[in-house]
């Protein structure tokens, strides 16, 4: 999935690092047949024993990666970092640029 990150929050508990990282991402061609407009923000929380986001900061795109996991949940295996914005939609509604002229039905 191909995000780019708002803002990260990471802490401490009983010894162990954590990352929540929020992120703004396309809405997927289905919800925007079922009417969805502008772009959805979602959050991603890791352990830093399973996937680290030290050194990623706001601004920075990445393609998250998943695989099955426990009763075949997707679960977060690492990212790639994208040296190029994905979607330039994204960037129109996030640098407050004007919108698409998508209506909803």
């Amino acid at each position: 999935m191909k995000v780019k990150v708002l803002g990260i929050s990471e802490y401490e508990k009983e010894g162990k690092k954590y990352y929540n990282v929020y992120c703004a991402t396309p809405f997927s061609d289905r919800m925007i047949e079922a009417g969805a407009v502008g772009i959805q923000v979602k959050s991603v929380w890791s352990p830093e024993s399973s996937v680290s986001f030290a050194g990623v900061t706001p601004g920075d795109y990445l393609d998250l990666e998943y695989e099955p996991g426990f009763q075949d949940k997707a679960t977060l295996v690492g990212f790639k970092q994208l040296t190029t914005p994905f979607n330039s939609h994204i960037e129109g509604i996030i640098n407050d640029e004007p919108k698409s002229t998508a209506t909803k039905k």
